[in-house]
């Protein structure tokens, strides 16, 4: 195991420890903003999945088909920034076989796992045969609420391990201690509180996605994290011209779809982790702003 400085670090250290110049990396799309670029930073070639035509999923078919791309690695985000999609334990194991076979590199980012409403979170290791094929990235983040103390973890084979440590040694050199005794007390005292947190998520989900889809912002219910991603194509409006204008003229942020894939003009991304007081103004807004277009 490494210590990190969050996720971020984890995915860098992660692709610069494994990336020879001109390796293809999978990356399913929409993503996180970081994915493509880190591997590119890496020295390697981003190539993304729309995965659109599944609802935002990946499936097994579509696997297989990128296959013949040769990758070396794989990213895998579940459940996902920014759409809250996730998978089965049966879903990730058809993945799993897949990648054994073709001997393709699974870097996991769980950070959103312990936020998984609808059914239970499956670590991608725990599948058979995965742990030797699987770099683990997770962190506090999310799901203890410590975003701004910046610790993350990665797991893995002990060769990617061991090369990740040498980079992060010359560059980072460690987590801050305090960071750290802030996450092993997470550990200790902290789990009631994320499964209090995880119960109010799911609450505040119901009453955003039933909201969007209200003001026809047509919105598929996310299976964890805590991001909603409707689409913009009832209304006429490009992501960045929507969410501009929504911030100037009713003070509601949101993230234009083109933040997590240049396709993805027709989406936003909407957080709900606020108050649900704030959610039901922030909706309350958006309906007199559409009715204002």
């Amino acid at each position: 195991m490494l210590i990190t400085v969050g996720v971020s670090e984890g995915l860098d250290l992660t692709l610069r420890a494994i990336i020879n110049p001109g390796d293809k990396v999978l990356i399913p799309i929409p993503s996180y903003v970081s994915y493509g670029p880190v591997t590119e930073l890496a020295g390697g070639v981003p190539v993304y999945i729309d995965t659109r035509p599944d609802g935002f999923k990946l499936t097994p078919k579509t696997l297989k088909k990128y296959l013949e791309k040769k990758p070396k690695a794989i990213i895998l985000n579940y459940p996902t920034n920014p759409t809250g999609v996730s998978y089965t334990r049966k879903e990730l194991s058809e993945f799993n076989k897949i990648l054994l076979k073709h001997k393709v590199l699974c870097i996991v980012d769980e950070v959103y796992g312990d936020l998984t409403y609808d059914f239970d979170h499956t670590p991608f290791a725990t599948l058979p045969g995965a742990k030797n094929n699987t770099v683990y990235l997770d962190g506090f983040s999310k799901s203890y609420a410590m975003t701004g103390w910046r610790v993350g973890f990665a797991c893995g084979p002990k060769e990617i391990i061991g090369a990740m440590t040498k980079i992060h040694q010359y560059t980072i050199m460690c987590v801050p201690i305090t960071s750290q005794m802030a996450a092993c007390e997470a550990l200790i005292s902290g789990r009631k509180s994320v499964e209090e947190m995880k119960r109010e998520y799911k609450r505040r989900r119901e009453l955003v996605v039933s909201g969007l889809n209200d003001l026809g912002l047509i919105c598929s219910k996310p299976e964890g994290a805590f991001y909603a991603f409707p689409s913009l194509k009832k209304i006429g409006m490009k992501s960045m011209q929507f969410s501009k204008e929504l911030l100037q003229k009713q003070k509601v942020a949101v993230v234009p779809g083109t933040a997590f894939g240049k396709d993805y003009d027709d989406y936003i991304r909407i957080s709900y982790a606020s108050s649900l007081e704030n959610l039901k103004e922030a909706l309350s807004r958006m309906r007199l702003f559409l009715k204002g277009i």
